[in-house]
């Protein structure tokens, strides 16, 4: 088995053999190289890279592309073929990939491969702001209680722990949430079972490997945070939304409320923050007269629907919530407001006409949307499925359209080179 620092050559990088069809890492043959600087930026590049995965053969072939923005071409590409989900990330100018129970770092063009773990089965994948350091954690049928930290320019492990060995109440599997700083990691325990069970706590790990037992509240590393009020008990969520009567944008230092809205009926089913915090974009029902009563009564009472059916009927609206405001603003698009938070926006296209795709809340809390652009975060942009059809998904970034014919893609990098 090779060692944790085994550099791959430029024309094929192959993974530690596995008795599983093990997958084949390699550059692009129709579209190689075009060299990179000392830097690892591209020679050509001239503006603003964007560096996303497009996925084919129903996910077994991801194809890794560094697109200039403002030449409009493909700068270079390679290819990851495995029967198994594929992880990206980018971390300074180089792209992560996780998959098949390793780890493997590549410059822009798919060279200078580097295999970073091979023991550890890589689920959790989170590079350090500085993109000195990835942080992992595995994953299997039973919860592994290991944690690393490994330094990405030389692939040299700094920090191994056993979280069940360091503390003798851990439980659960360590899901790594963020990063504290450039130095220190979060990491939560996650119950793997039906309902959350008490008793599960986070840890503080550092480079350096120590190690402590995070406090019960730990700081939000966002500015502002989003508050549902007058919502329904959590065992009443017999709707599918998380319902409330009013929503509030609360400033994180100081909990100051910066805006507040009230209604006597939208049930807030999820929101979106503004990069800067100031704006807030909210998806709600707007029932009919009806189901307005209906909700009321049961947030009055507090008692759940016995059949468990919800309103009868409800229509989808979005509102825009700014700070110092009292009441939302009804917006048509909200892809004309993300377009006003983000430059460049990936927006993606099923069959011509667009469509839904993911967002994860800085706290890692799914919600899909159902406006017509998707992404995971602010530096990670993600398509979703065409779900239900046969047509394949194209992407554009700004008005400019970017690649097509894909099954989903994943913005995961944008670099300013020069």
């Amino acid at each position: 088995m090779p060692s944790a620092t085994t550099r791959a050559p430029f024309v094929l990088a192959t993974p530690t053999p596995d008795p599983r069809d093990a997958p084949v890492v390699a550059p692009g043959i129709d579209h190689p190289s075009v060299g990179l600087d000392e830097a690892g930026i591209p020679l050509a590049a001239e503006g603003t890279l964007a560096t996303y995965v497009k996925e084919l053969d129903e996910g077994t072939k991801h194809e890794v592309v560094v697109f200039d923005l403002a030449q409009g071409e493909r700068l270079s590409t390679f290819s990851i073929e495995s029967p198994r989900y594929v992880r990206l990330e980018s971390a300074g100018n180089r792209i992560l990939a996780a998959f098949d129970g390793q780890l493997w770092s590549y410059a822009l063009d798919g060279s200078d491969g580097l295999l970073l773990e091979h023991e550890l089965p890589v689920h959790y994948v989170e590079p350090s702001q500085n993109g000195r350091y990835v942080a992992i954690s595995g994953r299997g049928e039973w919860p592994l209680q290991s944690v690393a930290i490994i330094e990405i320019d030389t692939g040299e492990r700094l920090v191994t722990l056993d979280l069940a060995a360091e503390f003798e109440d851990w439980k659960g599997e360590p899901a790594i949430q963020r990063w504290r700083s450039d130095e220190e990691l979060f990491v939560t325990g996650v119950c793997n079972c039906d309902s959350g069970q008490p008793g599960y706590f986070g840890a503080i790990v550092s480079i350096e490997g120590a190690v402590e037992r995070a406090p019960a509240t730990l700081p939000s590393p966002a500015s502002r945070r989003v508050e549902r009020r007058d919502q329904f008990p959590p065992e009443c969520q017999f709707i599918g939304y998380n319902g409330a009567r009013s929503i509030a944008l609360i400033d994180v230092a100081t909990g100051a409320v910066l805006a507040e809205a009230h209604d006597t009926a939208p049930v807030f089913r999820s929101w979106e923050l503004s990069p800067d915090g100031s704006e807030l974009i909210v998806v709600s029902l707007e029932a009919d007269r009806e189901a307005r009563a209906h909700l009321n009564a049961v947030l009055d009472s507090g008692e759940c629907d016995p059949d468990g059916t919800g309103p009868p009927s409800a229509e989808r609206v979005l509102s825009l919530l700014r700070e110092g405001d009292t009441t939302l603003e009804p917006i048509e698009s909200r892809l004309d407001v993300l377009s006003r938070w983000y430059d460049p926006l990936p927006i993606f296209e099923c069959g011509g006409e667009q469509r839904a795709g993911w967002y994860a809340h800085a706290d890692r809390e799914s919600a899909q949307w159902v406006s017509p652009v998707g992404f995971a975060d602010h530096l990670a942009f993600s398509s979703d499925r065409c779900r239900g059809s046969n047509v394949s998904v194209d992407m554009r970034i700004g008005a400019a359209l970017v690649d097509t014919d894909a099954e989903a893609y994943r913005v995961f990098g944008f670099l300013q080179p020069r």
